[in-house]
């Protein structure tokens, strides 16, 4: 990384799982220490290096959570290993680089709705070590407060530039490489 800091993008994602994993006939078991094994493994080989991790991505359904009932998104994971997973994803990420900043990546979770209620009850219900969170939308930055239960927070994913004021800091013409570069103190109205 020539001696820069770089952030890894998902270890645990419900698309993009390889066919030999899906396909293979494992056990429940065996999946779990395949998804061990990566996840140990990717981060284990970039400690050190890598600032940040999203641990999980997307884990949300977001259709759900337009019926005032939002639930964790159905996946490959889910089925096999129950929602235990994610919480065993930051276990062992957190044991392979206890440096890292891991994060619950998660898109429209960034203005007071359904789902950014249903990512704040599943950070409060996991047991692993210290993680943060990230929002994504592409063109909006938006606004939460999560100290209640000391997790930090990123802004990820800034598609637009716009107006908006952040703790007197005035984002005009600020690219999202110059937003995200400095994670800022979100508040949820």
């Amino acid at each position: 990384a020539n001696g820069m800091a770089f952030h890894g993008h998902h270890l645990a994602w419900y698309s993009w799982i390889p066919t030999w994993v899906t396909s293979g006939g494992y056990t429940d078991a065996q999946l779990s220490n395949i998804l061990k094994d990566h996840i140990t493994t990717v981060v284990g080989r970039y400690r050190g290096k890598a600032a940040s991790w999203d641990v999980v991505n997307e884990v949300i359904d977001d259709q759900s959570c337009f019926n005032n009932a939002c639930t964790l998104r159905q996946s490959f994971w889910l089925t096999h290993l129950g929602p235990a997973y994610i919480d065993s994803s930051f276990v062992w990420a957190r044991r392979a680089d206890p440096a890292a900043k891991l994060y619950i990546d998660e898109f429209r979770s960034e203005v007071a709705n359904n789902k950014a209620d249903a990512v704040l009850a599943l950070a409060q219900g996991l047991k692993a070590p210290t993680f943060q969170y990230r929002t994504k939308k592409h063109g909006l930055l938006a606004e939460f407060d999560f100290a209640a239960i000391a997790i930090k927070d990123a802004v990820a994913e800034i598609g637009a530039r716009h107006r908006r004021a952040f703790h007197d800091q005035d984002l005009v013409g600020a690219d999202a490489e110059t937003a995200v570069g400095k994670p800022l103190p979100l508040r949820r109205r």
